[in-house]
């Protein structure tokens, strides 16, 4: 059974040397602004995080994982305490005041997406030019990165206050420099470094047992990037081929809308009823496809098609039962399911392109043994979406990566298999916490 995510962590720290670890001298105080209102927008509930998960019921799907991860990690260090900030409060009300007040008194703020309205630029301005705000950390998603869009405007006005950009993953280190580059004033008297801190996550629940990993999985989510139809096509091929680990398919398709149980007569809900109940991020034409495909292979594919959001516990249940997760996207902001997918034992075959081929990460420790826990599917074309890629993917490319992972990992026992697909997803919590230690490190003076 996995040790508590709290174990974890402060074990993790225990291996640093750095001065954030120390319980020497004041504590730092750090913001983790992010998109959302607080629960309390009276700014009673602003105080110490207790908990990511107390984070993450008030920020958007999107963002509660990343912000929640750091607050859980930053939570277990002696030398810091964080305080959560909405980064886009109502106009004029009592949470506006209180993200004011409360990064006035930080020494560090970490911003994800974005810096948040005028008015939290203006806060975070004048804590830069009283000296208070010693740094401005800016955690940014590929996938909504949209410096066109009216959201982003106070934050474009507003870049020569971020000291650090961070990255992810390693591959996302060259985009966010030539974004940088491109995209900060010329008046600006530097540039932001560009961090690489690792992205990793707890794992949600503990696995189940089960009789036998002997499936395929995949999990669509509520995107239409997830490549979902590509990689049915793909899991019902393997299944065929009778291939050690992969007598199932199995597609998780979770709806990104669900109509409400009694809408009112106001606008906003009647132009929902027009939508005429659930809708899935899969577009309609390929849903309907994965459905003829399903019921053509029926005695080897499953299609779950929930009509709310799955339980941890429920997920849990369907990767206990997994060999194989096909993560194929077409694009991806950080790639969570990759990461996910490893935590509960399963072995991942995902898309050669920026920023899912490092993810997931064969530990040192293990890369000479034989079990290896990914395998990239090389993408047939790409073209520019944003500031990423679209990777089309095809069945066959997915196929072709994963008939040797399978046949290799069938040397092992499961045991193995399992813990050199989590061993993966650990030194990916490994790479979080000494990226954010070496970050916070550089935010210390010398004798703090």
């Amino acid at each position: 059974m996995a040790a508590p995510w709290d174990e974890v962590v402060r074990r993790l720290w225990a291996e640093l040397p750095p001065r954030a670890t120390s319980n020497d001298g004041p504590r730092l105080t750090i913001g983790l602004l992010a998109p959302g209102q607080p629960a309390d927008p009276t700014g009673a509930s602003w105080d110490v995080v207790n908990a990511g998960q107390e984070l993450a019921q008030v920020l958007s799907p999107g963002l509660a994982s990343d912000a929640a991860v750091y607050a859980d990690v930053l939570r277990c260090l002696p030398a810091a305490q964080c305080r959560r900030l909405a980064a886009e409060p109502a106009p004029g009300g009592p949470a506006e005041v209180a993200t004011a007040r409360a990064i006035a008194d930080c020494a560090a703020v970490v911003a994800f997406e974005l810096l948040g309205t005028a008015a939290v630029v203006r806060a975070l301005r004048a804590a830069r030019a009283a000296a208070r705000l010693r740094a401005l950390v800016l955690v940014p998603n590929l996938e909504v990165l949209d410096p066109a869009g009216a959201r982003w405007a106070p934050t474009l006005g507003a870049l020569d206050l971020v000291t650090v950009v961070v990255a992810k993953t390693a591959s996302l280190v060259p985009v966010l420099e030539a974004w940088v580059a491109a995209t900060w004033p010329r008046s600006a008297s530097r540039l932001p470094t560009v961090a690489l801190v690792g992205h990793c996550c707890p794992l949600p629940v503990p696995v189940p047992a089960a009789a036998a990993r002997d499936t395929v999985l995949h999990f669509a989510g509520c995107s239409g990037s997830k490549n979902t139809l590509a990689c049915v096509r793909a899991g019902v091929a393997l299944v065929r081929r009778g291939l050690p680990g992969a007598r199932r398919c199995v597609v998780c398709i979770t709806p990104k809308w669900v109509p409400p149980p009694e809408a009112d007569d106001n606008e906003a809900d009647l132009g929902r009823r027009a939508l005429a109940g659930t809708i899935y991020g899969v577009p309609p034409a390929a849903l309907d496809e994965i459905r003829r495909l399903v019921a053509a292979n029926h005695d080897v594919a499953e299609l779950v098609l929930p009509a709310a959001p799955l339980s941890e516990a429920a997920k849990a249940a369907l990767y206990a039962r997994g060999r194989l997760a096909l993560c194929c996207s077409n694009a991806e902001g950080f790639g969570h399911t990759i990461l996910e997918a490893a935590a509960y034992g399963c072995l991942v075959v995902t898309t050669d392109g920026v920023p899912m081929r490092d993810v997931l990460l064969t530990p040192p420790a293990r890369r000479a043994a034989g079990v290896r826990p990914v395998a990239l599917a090389a993408p047939r074309a790409r073209r520019p979406a944003g500031h990423g890629w679209w990777y089309e993917v095809d069945a066959e490319a997915i196929v072709a990566a994963a008939v040797p992972l399978l046949e290799r990992a069938a040397e092992a026992t499961d045991d193995e298999v399992v813990a050199a697909c989590v061993a993966s997803f650990a030194w990916r919590q490994r790479c979080l916490v000494r990226g954010l230690g070496a970050l916070l490190d550089g935010l210390l003076p010398p004798h703090e």
